[in-house]
């Protein structure tokens, strides 16, 4: 029986432990400004398809506008609301986006919009597809594909699908644009690179789409370093 109480009391323990572990990092960077402190409102489990950017909670590296860095701290992206959510306790945390500069996750790294000129979607975390010259973004972000009758929450939430979109964005010399399906004026952006002309040229990139585009971006930022 007192064998049971002990390894009771260390599970409590540890389970206080890192809670207060995950408390006290959140507390640091602050609450989300609309969020509740606790179980974040989310859609009704019954809606299928995905609003989060990860299945599951991911290892990830914060860092702040103040230069202060948080290292491996589980979070994960709420593509409806925008939010970064983190486990804590037994519910859920929302972090104050104002204060986040950058999330790494692995290789993939997300800034944050309110340094991008030209972005509407402030409060955002886009994907850094190539940094250089020219940077190349991705938007994720979730949409409600709602059938044709009710709206949420009316009872019939298990008939919405959650669906994850991409949006594109193009920043040089501190100039964001959305990415367009337009070879003319996205050729704009290697004009002054005679050797990137040629290189699109041969390579037959088109670069009225993202892949050919991120890949013209990729030589142009290559060439511009040498």
């Amino acid at each position: 029986m007192i064998k049971l109480l002990t390894h009771v009391a260390l599970i409590f323990c540890c389970g206080q432990a890192f809670a207060q572990t995950v408390d006290d990092y959140v507390e640091e960077i602050g609450w989300g400004e609309f969020s509740t402190k606790f179980n974040y409102d989310r859609p009704p489990r019954e809606i299928k398809g995905e609003y989060y950017l990860f299945h599951d909670w991911v290892v990830a590296d914060i860092e702040l506008y103040d230069s202060t860095k948080f290292k491996g701290k589980q979070l994960n992206l709420n593509l409806l609301s925008g939010d970064v959510e983190v486990p804590s306790g037994y519910g859920t945390q929302v972090l104050d986006k104002f204060k986040i500069k950058s999330i790494t996750v692995g290789d993939r790294i997300f800034v944050n919009t309110l340094h991008l000129e030209g972005v509407n979607h402030r409060n955002a975390f886009f994907e850094v597809i190539e940094e250089g010259t020219v940077n190349v973004y991705c938007q994720y972000y979730s949409i409600m594909r709602q059938p044709s009758y009710g709206v949420p929450g009316a009872g019939n939430d298990r008939d919405f699908t959650a669906i994850i979109r991409q949006t594109y964005f193009v920043e040089r010399e501190s100039v964001t644009e959305m990415f367009t399906d337009n070879r003319k004026n996205n050729l704009n952006y290697f004009r002054d690179n005679e050797e990137v002309v040629d290189y699109i040229a041969e390579e037959k990139l088109k670069v009225n789409k993202i892949k050919g585009f991120t890949k013209a971006v990729r030589y142009y930022n290559a060439t511009n370093q040498n």
